[in-house]
């Protein structure tokens, strides 16, 4: 199993790990979740103790819990989910170790630092942060007139968000311990937006050990036969 090596610098033999994120969902959603659940399998099968934490529970869909689950049903705003985080991960005084894994609630490990918090706080980003503007909704598709004040208020709230990230959001970041990047591009772009941590390191989105037993291949084999695979999100970069 290929995993985060340099999550030994959070995390050493032993140790209670809470892991926040969204939401849990192997069965029908993206790599993210994937990776989520290899890497709670890997701290599990190092000696760790994995507590992971959702916020938006009622979109969960798992086979079997990967570890032990606290299972949230957030409802409020953008402000209000950063202090819940914060107020959990200060109930969890047990913990050696804050992970976490979501660019939505990133701000909540800066606040929970910047407010006296001791314990050891890092996150993993695989995706950016909504004032950055590179991760962007779906056009509207209704009337003109409708299309157009969707697309006025949309802006609005960006600007707002970009503006707080500017201001208040990057200070925040810079209290937590250490940022993981799942590929050089999200750190850079992170990095010009003028987010920084106490420390980060670039390490490849976890995967499982390739089967020695490995099937016969479902396509034509021959020198003149050409195949091109891809798994992952197409973005602009």
């Amino acid at each position: 199993m290929q995993q985060k090596d340099s999550l030994s610098s959070v995390a050493s033999n032993g140790m209670r790990i809470y892991i926040y994120t969204l939401r849990f969902n192997p069965i029908t959603g993206g790599g993210s979740h994937h990776s989520l659940e290899i890497l709670i399998r890997a701290l599990i099968a190092r000696g760790h103790i994995p507590i992971l934490t959702t916020l938006f529970s009622d979109d969960n869909n798992y086979g079997r819990k990967p570890c032990e689950m606290r299972e949230e049903r957030f409802i409020g705003g953008f402000l209000a989910i950063q202090r819940k985080v914060v107020e959990i991960m200060r109930q969890n005084a047990d913990a050696d170790a804050h992970l976490i894994c979501s660019s939505y609630i990133l701000w909540a490990g800066g606040i929970y630092k910047s407010e006296g918090g001791r314990k050891t706080v890092a996150a993993i980003l695989n995706n950016y942060t909504p004032g950055m503007w590179l991760t962007r909704a779906p056009s509207f598709s209704g009337s003109y007139l409708r299309s157009l004040s969707v697309r006025a208020g949309n802006l609005i709230h960006f600007l707002k968000w970009r503006l707080w990230e500017k201001i208040t959001g990057v200070r925040l970041v810079r209290k937590i311990d250490r940022l993981y990047f799942d590929s050089p591009i999200i750190e850079e772009n992170f990095r010009r937006f003028g987010y920084s941590a106490r420390s980060s390191a670039v390490i490849p989105e976890p995967m499982e050990k390739v089967p020695e037993n490995i099937p016969p291949a479902p396509f034509k084999r021959g020198a003149k036969t050409f195949h091109a695979v891809f798994a992952g999100r197409l973005i602009e970069d």
